[in-house]
């Protein structure tokens, strides 16, 4: 119980929130928790299908500033899915690769770099 307490305070919830029901949180609060679930098992690697994707714009940027900072305090790597290439690159992803599908099925590779 204090592990989900503490995992829960980490991404920005109240402990109470372990009791309540999917229908009683925000979109917002949905994604903490589900994110919170995956800290949870303190993971070497973790995949992030579009975790922002059906936010609003402040809200994405609390939650990826929250993926972040577990990155950097836990040594995680994490794989962002993502179809906003804007997106990644407003919060420095440190390696981004975009796929792009062009008809009829050519397929890109984008590859870059940055250095923090």
């Amino acid at each position: 119980k204090a592990k989900v307490e503490e995992i829960l305070r980490e991404v920005g919830l109240d402990a109470e929130y372990a009791n309540r029901y999917p229908k009683e949180l925000s979109g917002g609060q949905r994604q903490r928790v589900s994110i919170a679930l995956a800290f949870l098992m303190n993971p070497a690697f973790l995949v992030a299908d579009e975790p922002v994707s059906a936010l609003d714009v402040s809200v994405q940027k609390q939650i990826l500033d929250l993926i972040r900072e577990h990155v950097e305090e836990s040594g995680c790597s994490v794989l962002f899915i993502c179809h906003d290439l804007a997106l990644l690159n407003l919060h420095n992803c440190e390696k981004n690769i975009s796929v792009v599908d062009k008809p009829p099925s050519l397929w890109y590779f984008v590859i870059s770099a940055q250095i923090h």
